[in-house]
């Protein structure tokens, strides 16, 4: 039985590392997702968390060495480093074992990768096959959004103030010419489009919400043929 929980508890890594390593396309954008699923696949709701918070990862001792037998290895070569072989025939204590080496492995995970730049999140989204952040806390999935739409925000103010600065000086002449010729005008073609335009508004086109609400493409798919 411990066995089988342990290949479950490996299964997902392996399904990881073939993803990352058969993938045609990058799979920079697989990284994150996959670490934290597995990270939610672990659960480490358990109460055996504290076991494990004093774990250094600088040094070569394992979580459970604690659970096994050591016998001194005779030297390999004079002067090298001496080995450590585990007493196969010693019993070993697997008393909730498989909660060690989930929450062992979440630890590593938590240690290893950091999930607190901003930018990481507003860069899947705007990758579309992982737009939706489905993987991502919903205040994770509210500061990219907001993220997105303020450096939006900020480019097109930017074009904006090019395009005022760049512009002939005789433009609001024209368009001032354009306002009297129309206002001279004794007849003005309005009833056509009263009729079958009356419940049509232009409203201007919030371009995130509509590339938000774009549906993701499959995860193996091509980004760049979306």
């Amino acid at each position: 039985d411990l066995m089988r929980d342990i290949v479950n508890i490996l299964g997902p890594f392996f399904e990881v590392t073939e993803l990352l390593g058969g993938s045609e396309y990058i799979t920079f954008f697989y990284m994150i997702p996959s670490i934290l699923g597995l990270m939610d696949k672990l659960d480490c709701s358990t109460d055996h968390l504290d076991e494990l918070n004093n774990i250094n990862f600088e040094m070569p001792d394992l979580v459970f060495d604690n659970n096994v037998g050591f016998v001194d290895a005779q030297e390999e070569e004079e002067g090298g480093p001496k080995g450590r072989k585990i007493k196969i025939n010693t019993p070993i204590d697997v008393t909730n074992m498989q909660h060690k080496i989930k929450n062992a492995l979440y630890n590593a995970l938590l240690h290893y990768w950091d999930f607190s730049d901003e930018e990481l999140f507003l860069a899947y989204l705007l990758d579309p096959r992982f737009k939706k952040l489905r993987f991502a806390t919903s205040t994770q999935q509210l500061q990219a959004k907001a993220a997105l739409r303020e450096k939006y925000n900020n480019i097109k103010s930017l074009q904006s103030s090019l395009t005022l600065t760049n512009q002939p000086l005789d433009f609001n002449e024209q368009l001032s010419a354009e306002n009297n010729q129309r206002e001279r005008q004794i007849y003005q073609k309005t009833f056509i489009k009263s009729i079958f335009m009356q419940n049509t508004v232009d409203e201007p086109i919030d371009e995130i919400s509509h590339y938000l609400s774009l549906p993701e493409i499959f995860y193996n798919h091509n980004p760049f043929h979306w």
